[in-house]
């Protein structure tokens, strides 16, 4: 009888043990199921802080651009302006070649023209300026 009762309470202790053993399993689900959650969450975080980034960094990017594109034109500005002088320096060099030599009469290359359309000319006289039209006017030096 003892062996009866004990075969009988060995499939009960199995079940016992079991539904223990299932309580475990389904509390340790649970908190996989949080833990999901909160990589989910951490998850989407992390893909808005990306963005964010992202959106800041090309925000930063087209600043920049603007900048250069700006320094750009500074410069080119900058290197006209250079060339220009640099050609206006050789003209008064050029000059001053010809006068420190004796010569009996200005070089073509070296007289001023200037030739200004009606409408510049209106436009200049009705700002109050003095504008004189020089168009082709040779000068002899005085010897």
């Amino acid at each position: 009888m003892e062996q009866e009762t004990m075969l009988k309470e060995i499939p009960q202790a199995f079940k016992l043990h079991s539904q223990h053993i299932d309580t475990k399993f389904e509390h340790i689900d649970q908190r996989f199921e949080k833990m999901d959650e909160r990589l989910e969450q951490v998850d989407s975080k992390m893909d808005n802080m990306r963005i964010e980034l992202e959106a800041r960094m090309d925000q930063g990017f087209e600043h920049l651009g603007k900048k250069i594109d700006g320094v750009r034109a500074d410069l080119t500005e900058t290197q006209n302006t250079a060339d220009f002088l640099l050609d206006k320096t050789a003209q008064h060099e050029k000059k001053l070649r010809y006068f420190s030599e004796p010569q009996s009469s200005f070089p073509n290359d070296l007289i001023p023209s200037f030739e200004l359309s009606s409408a510049a000319l209106s436009q200049y006289w009705s700002k109050g300026s003095i504008i004189f039209a020089i168009s082709g006017i040779q000068r002899k030096r005085a010897m």
